[in-house]
Formats: C-alpha cells, structure tokens, sequence
C-alpha cells in the first residue's frame, strides 16, 4: 500500500510538470502578443485620496502678443497700483520703454512738441508711485522729456492745478526710488515753470521738508539739488521783469523793462542784484526770489539759498 501510494504522487508531479518544449512556445507566444497598457483598477485607490488632476490645456498665443516684450505682456495681469500703469499695459500712452544693449531710452510715437499735455502729464505724476519694472526707467524720464520740452511752459500753466495732487502724493511716499524720482520732478517743474511755480509751493513744501531730514544721504542732497533748482529757476524766470540774453563772466546780460513797459537798459547784472539779496524788491529779477526764499525758510530752516 505505501509504495503503490507514493508511485501515484510522484506520476502526478511528473505530469504536472511543462515541459522544456512547452514554456519556450508559450514565451515567443507571450512576446509577440501586442502590450497594452493596463489601468489600474477602481479598488486600488484608497478612499479619501485625491485622483491626479489632468493636465490644463493652455489657450493658444495671439499673434498679436507674440511681438511685444515679456515686461509688456505681464503688465496685463492683476491690478494696477496707479492709471498710468493700467493706461500703458493697454498701449493708450504714446511712449514706449526701448531696451538697449547698453541702456534703455523712452521712445516717442510722435514728437513731444506735438502731444497734448492735457490729461497725460497729470497721469504721469501719478505714474511716479510704481515701483516695478519698467515704470521705474520710464515715468522719470518721460516726465522728463515733456518738461524741458520746447514752449512745454504754454502747455503745462493751464494743467499744472490738476498734476499738483498727484505729484504731491508721490512726494508723501516711503519708497527712496519714488522720492528721487519725484524731487527730481519738482526741480524740472521748477525750471519749466519759473515764478509760475509760486502758488504751488505751499502745496510741495511739506512733503519735501520731512525726506530734509532723513538718515539717507542720497535723499538729503537730492532734496537740497531740487530746492535750489526751484529757487534759481524762480529768480531768474524772464517774466519776471527782464530777459535774459546770455551769461557773461560772474553776471548775467538782460533786458530790464521800465514799469511802463518800455526798454530802460541793457546792462550785466551779478547774481545778488538779479534776486534782489538786501532788498528783495529792489533787484532786477524782482521780489519773486526772494519770496521763494522766504518760502523755504519757513518750512525748511537749515536750508542754504544757492545764492549764499
């Protein structure tokens, strides 16, 4: 009974066994069979697992935006710190910011002569807030441009109430690039503007007095450049009550008009009696200088006149 026994188990192993021949026809069958990919099934995803999200198919580019610079393009996304920058992104501003190998420059669609400074010089003063790229090259220096402009001061009188809060407010902000920026524009206005300047300065004055005493170095010097600038720019405005012709050695060569208009002297003048130092009234360039001095003091003390 044992043996006849385990002969039976070892006949069924034998037969349950492939053979060699066997498994090397079900390989080759195996490999040429085409392979698909198999998905896993639904029971392999735990519960409370997030399945993979599919991938987002992006819009394709206009082709409109492919030619526009990278900084141009990102300017459309989110919001907008001040309207000029909304009004750029949208290309309602007629200048753009061309980038150079060397260094950047601000390129025109026309020339500034020809371009209506009524609103775009007031958004421009508001532009002077931003403080990303490339608003920080471009608002300056078109500002810039617009100011020291042939006959801008014909344009810019009419305007200048509706810039003044804006401007202002640039000079208000904590950002030191601002700041430059914005005393910088105060001392183009100055010279664009002349004695025109003087209603406003009680308005800009404030502002420019606190960043007089700040830590930086670079703010207090910039503030001092524009003051005088300002300062200068007053005493010596044409409108005054004479016109400056040249400049000859330490003085200066103009025309000085009589009160009754007509033509008193042509004569050169120093620096002193051109602003009218020890009399105010008395000096050729009459008592505008001297009250844009007087000004300054009262908000600003330690302030030193650039005429000594």
């Amino acid at each position: 009974m044992f043996s006849t026994a385990s002969r039976d188990v070892g006949a069924h192993k034998t037969a349950s066994k492939p053979s060699t021949a066997t498994r090397t026809a079900n390989t080759a069958a195996s490999a040429a069979a085409p392979k698909t990919a198999r998905k896993p099934p639904s029971s392999s995803i735990k519960k409370g697992s997030i399945a993979p999200a599919a991938e987002p198919k992006l819009a394709p580019t206009k082709i409109s935006n492919r030619s526009l610079p990278k900084a141009i393009l990102d300017l459309g996304l989110g919001n907008h710190k001040t309207a000029f920058s909304a009004a750029y992104s949208k290309g309602g501003f007629p200048c753009r910011l061309e980038h150079g190998s060397v260094k950047h420059k601000v390129s025109w669609a026309q020339p500034v002569a020809s371009i209506s400074y009524n609103p775009l010089l007031a958004t421009l003063f508001e532009g002077l807030r931003e403080t990303e790229h490339p608003f920080l090259f471009l608002v300056p220096h078109a500002v810039k441009d617009m100011l020291l402009a042939h006959n801008a001061r014909e344009k810019v009188e009419p305007m200048i109430a509706s810039a003044i809060p804006s401007l202002r407010h640039a000079l208000s902000s904590k950002h030191k690039s601002t700041i430059l920026s914005s005393l910088e524009t105060v001392k183009h206005l100055g010279a664009c503007l002349g004695s025109s300047l003087l209603p406003y300065l009680p308005s800009l004055l404030p502002p420019i007095a606190l960043h007089s005493h700040s830590r930086d170095n670079q703010i207090k010097e910039t503030v001092v450049e524009c003051l005088q600038g300002v300062e200068s720019a007053i005493a010596y405005d044409p409108k005054n009550s004479g016109t400056v012709l040249a400049e000859e050695g330490g003085g200066r060569k103009v025309e000085v008009s009589s009160a009754g208009g007509g033509l008193k002297e042509k004569r050169v003048v120093n620096l002193g009696e051109w602003i009218g130092v020890g009399g105010g009234d008395r000096g050729v360039g009459g008592s505008a200088g001297a009250e844009a001095l007087k000004m300054i003091k009262a908000k600003i003390p330690t302030y030193s006149s650039v005429f000594g």
